[in-house]
């Protein structure tokens, strides 16, 4: 519950908080060499969209306070977030928006996978800019 309040109290847009351990985010959250600040980079628009940025807590045992630490300094300018080695939290407007969000990250996650090494054409610096406005 402590990270769930810190998100409330550091991003006034959170009005619901959604934590799963829903398969294809964990997995993604398992993986090593991810960045930090940002885990998924955009290749489809919808992530730019719903969620922005998606930055990667370290890995704490569940129910450690520093957890919700990290994710209060992340608040305020993320909505989506994954916990190293746990799985995905996301924040909505609404607990509709929430779901929705987590629905965005856990297929995206999924299409990570299912691309695997293949080369993909991630968006430019221009979409991601135009996406955003």
């Amino acid at each position: 519950m402590l990270f769930h309040l810190a998100l409330y109290r550091n991003n006034p847009r959170c009005k619901a908080v959604v934590h799963l351990h829903s398969t294809w985010s964990t997995a993604l959250s398992c993986l090593q060499g991810l960045d930090s600040s940002n885990v998924i980079r955009p290749f489809t628009p919808y992530v730019v969209m719903r969620m922005g940025n998606v930055p990667l807590v370290p890995y704490y045992r569940p129910g450690d306070k520093r957890i919700a630490q990290d994710l209060a300094e992340l608040a305020a300018d993320n909505q989506a977030f994954l916990l190293a080695n746990h799985g995905p939290v996301v924040c909505g407007e609404s607990l509709q928006e929430a779901a929705n969000n987590m629905e965005e990250l856990e297929e995206t996650a999924k299409l990570i996978f299912i691309l695997g090494d293949r080369p993909i054409r991630y968006l430019t610096a221009g979409e991601i800019a135009e996406l955003r406005s």
